[in-house]
């Protein structure tokens, strides 16, 4: 199951839905990223991070979600 889907809104900003954590997630939000990006022209505004009512999951795939947002540490 993909843990993640996606949609382009209004005026190039994308939204991101995490149903929860797994193994698969990360890749998952690096796909959709970049369908986003592709549906966008090349840029997106912004992107809109949707976590309401994740349970949770494996930490290693939120610690790695995080990631892909800061530009250093943890």
């Amino acid at each position: 199951l993909h843990t993640v889907r996606g949609e382009l809104l209004e005026g190039s900003y994308g939204f991101v839905r995490i149903n929860h954590f797994s193994e698969t997630t990360a890749p998952d939000l690096e796909r959709v990223v970049i369908d986003l990006r592709a549906q966008a022209g090349g840029r997106l505004e912004g992107l809109v991070l949707d976590l309401r009512n994740n349970p949770g999951g494996v930490l290693e795939a939120g610690v790695d979600v995080a990631d892909a947002f800061l530009d250093r540490g943890v």
